[in-house]
Order: structure tokens, then sequence, then C-alpha cells
């Protein structure tokens, strides 16, 4: 996407995070990753923090695209590992709707190329949520994060 478009996603799709999504979470059995996100590790800028965490292509693993994939549910960061973080967003925080259909297909006609154009798209500075309970965090900006418990 070239960055025209991505001011234009941004100017017409993004809104603040709702309330329900303010927490979010994601498990690790990385121990030395979740230290490195609690510690906020570059993630002093937009570029540094793009450069470490959204580097990964769509597909294979990364069906979701790049970035720290997050869920609302607790039980579910419970299965990718042990180390749990919990992310909170101030509800300024720029946030993009996948998952709901009629944002979704919106999004798709007007920039083409289907959602998967979005989600592959590393440039995307926002909170993804790609299903009723996923979400992609492409951002440092509007987020705190830490060991959950």
């Amino acid at each position: 996407m070239t960055d025209e478009e991505i001011n234009n996603l941004r100017n017409l799709f993004m809104t603040i995070v709702p309330v329900q999504f303010q927490t979010l979470y994601s498990g690790t059995n990385n121990e030395d990753f979740a230290v490195q996100i609690i510690q906020r590790y570059g993630w002093h800028s937009e570029q540094a923090f793009r450069a470490l965490y959204c580097q990964q292509a769509l597909g294979g693993t990364a069906v979701y695209g790049p970035g720290i994939y997050l869920t609302n549910k607790l039980s579910e960061a419970q299965l990718y590992g042990s180390n749990i973080m919990e992310f909170q967003f101030n509800k300024s925080a720029d946030y993009l709707d996948l998952a709901d259909s009629s944002i979704s297909k919106v999004v798709v006609k007007t920039f083409g190329g289907g959602k998967q154009k979005i989600l592959a798209e590393p440039k995307v500075n926002a909170l993804i949520r790609v299903t009723s309970d996923y979400f992609v965090l492409r951002t440092p900006v509007l987020v705190s994060v830490s060991l959950h418990g």
C-alpha cells in the first residue's frame, strides 16, 4: 500500500479502541520474548517497533500478517504459553475493526485486493481486530504492557 492509501485508511476507517477491547492478552513460552515486550524494547518509535515486531510476511504461522498477536480472552492466551502479557490500550489508540463485515467489505471495496492486502501491510500502525477474539498489534503508541498476574 502507498503512504497515501494508508493515510486514507486511517482517516476513513480507524476509530478509538472500544471499551471491551482496552485490555488484551498474549501468551508465549519464550520468556526472553516476554521480557523484551514487557520492557518495551524497541517501542520508542513506530519504525523501531515495525523493524522488530512486524517483519514476518503474511502466510505460514503469520495468518494475520506481521505484528504481535493478541486475544481478548485470557484462556486463549494461556494456550500459547505460560508467560502471559497484559496489554492496556488508551481509548485514543488507532483501531481498525476488520472482524466487522460491514467495515471490512467497505475497506476491501475502497482499497481492492481483499482484506489480505490490509493484513499484509506492516505500515498500518494500529490495533487491528481480525476475528471476534483475535487482534494484531502494529503500534507501540498509547499501549502499556505488563506481566499478567
